[in-house]
């Protein structure tokens, strides 16, 4: 039995159907979805100057997840 389904997703618009056919699964299945983004900080020790950059980034990332979401038909989120 499904409880959880991770869907990864990278900043492409075409992951439309992707996120119907996870939530139709877990819609059959009474399943939760978790749609994830990845953001990579700079390893080591990063330029202080990129705050700013990786903040903007992060939410560019839950604003696309969320547009993703509300463009599938899916729901709110």
């Amino acid at each position: 039995m499904l409880r959880k389904i991770m869907v990864p997703l990278d900043m492409d618009r075409c992951h439309k159907r992707t996120v119907q056919m996870a939530a139709a699964l877990a819609s059959a299945h009474g399943a939760s979805i978790d749609l994830v983004h990845i953001v990579e900080l700079v390893a080591g020790d990063p330029d202080p100057g990129l705050d700013g950059f990786f903040r903007k980034l992060e939410v560019e990332s839950r604003e696309h997840l969320r547009r993703l979401w509300a463009d599938s038909g899916s729901g709110s989120v």
